[in-house]
């Protein structure tokens, strides 16, 4: 996904050079995509300059991925998540801290190197 426009790309392994668009809403600022199954997605949103989503959105496709919808979303408030996790049907979202990672002192970028928070938010049965 193109985190800059929300753009979903379907590539296929065997040829990848035969990439596609997906038509699916705009998804902008979309940092972390796990795939949760055959047909879901679970995409991690957090910030583009101007603009802060930081929400996870589940789309589901019916036909392959040539087209796809939001399905559920979940809002995160303040919290920059990064990326999302499945682990035993249920949903983390990975809040690293990179926002103020990228910004930071010498100092800081020393401590929050070491720091990350796992947020459950959800849950995803196939």
């Amino acid at each position: 996904m193109k985190k800059s426009d929300g753009t979903l790309f379907r590539i296929p392994l065997a040829e990848p050079a035969r990439f596609s668009k997906v038509d699916v809403p705009k998804i902008v600022a979309a940092d972390g995509v796990t795939l949760l199954g055959k047909d879901h997605l679970l995409i991690i949103a957090n910030q583009v300059p101007g603009r802060a989503f930081n929400r996870a959105y589940s789309l589901s496709s019916h036909d392959g991925w040539l087209s796809a919808q939001v399905s559920a979303t979940y809002s995160f408030g303040s919290v920059y998540p990064t990326t999302g996790v499945l682990r035993e049907g249920k949903l983390y979202a990975v809040y690293s801290q990179l926002d103020e990672l990228l910004q930071a002192t010498s100092e800081q970028k020393a401590r929050l190197r070491l720091e990350a928070t796992i947020l459950p938010f959800g849950s995803f049965e196939p």
